[in-house]
């Protein structure tokens, strides 16, 4: 969950089929930061119908939308 170089940053990290957090890393003074503290429940979609989806245990607010195979 924490980065440890730059390039390995990202933006959420998924830990499950539907559970997101925020991507976090440590900046030059040796503070924990959030990558994107943009990202929230708001943010992504979930992927099925059948799970609650969550970011930071807050469930997505985006609805599941089939888009066909």
């Amino acid at each position: 969950m924490v980065a440890l170089r730059e390039e390995d940053r990202e933006d959420y990290v998924c830990t499950g089929e539907s559970t997101y957090f925020s991507g976090l890393y440590v900046d030059d003074d040796g503070v924990l930061r959030i990558v994107n503290p943009e990202f929230g429940p708001s943010t992504l979609a979930p992927t099925c119908r059948c799970c609650t989806h969550t970011f930071n245990g807050v469930p997505f607010t985006k609805q599941y939308r089939y888009l066909g195979e």
